[in-house]
């Protein structure tokens, strides 16, 4: 087996993820319906791969709303224990005593799925996003100890 540099495998972990999370899809980009080249009816901002460091509280921006609609609903469905979403923001401090399930880390990390529903309120309307969360058991500014 090759030894890779820490930064080669996780790029090829990220990858590897993205692929996984593709759910299915089998259109390249230039095999687009008319459909999908329109302007979208919303707006969603997120990031589909969010690092967190176990011991390290960390937040991202997870926005969107429907034009032209006044109240859009945004909820998230998987949320990690401790996690909490409020005013546009995942905000999540991992605790040092978090394990995968079969109780190590590979490479130094674990993995860890998410949906993000955005739902229009009047016009009844539902986008769904995966999005990754790849929470790391050491890093610089970790409090963790073992």
């Amino acid at each position: 087996m090759i030894a890779l540099p820490h930064r080669i495998e996780k790029t090829i972990c990220l990858i590897l993820l993205s692929l996984a999370c593709a759910c299915g899809s089998t259109k390249s980009a230039s095999e687009k319906s008319p459909s999908e080249e329109e302007e979208k009816p919303y707006e969603l901002e997120y990031s589909d791969v969010m690092d967190f460091i176990r011991g390290v509280k960390t937040s991202y921006k997870i926005a969107g709303h429907f034009n032209g609609e006044q109240t859009s609903r945004l909820t998230i469905d998987g949320l990690p224990e401790g996690a909490t979403y409020s005013e546009e923001a995942l905000m999540w401090q991992p605790s040092c005593d978090l394990k995968p399930e079969n109780g190590q880390f590979l490479r130094g990390y674990m993995v860890h799925r998410l949906r993000i529903n955005l739902e229009g309120i009047h016009t009844d309307e539902l986008v769904q996003k995966p999005a990754i969360i790849i929470i790391h058991k050491d890093g610089e500014d970790s409090i963790c100890q073992d």
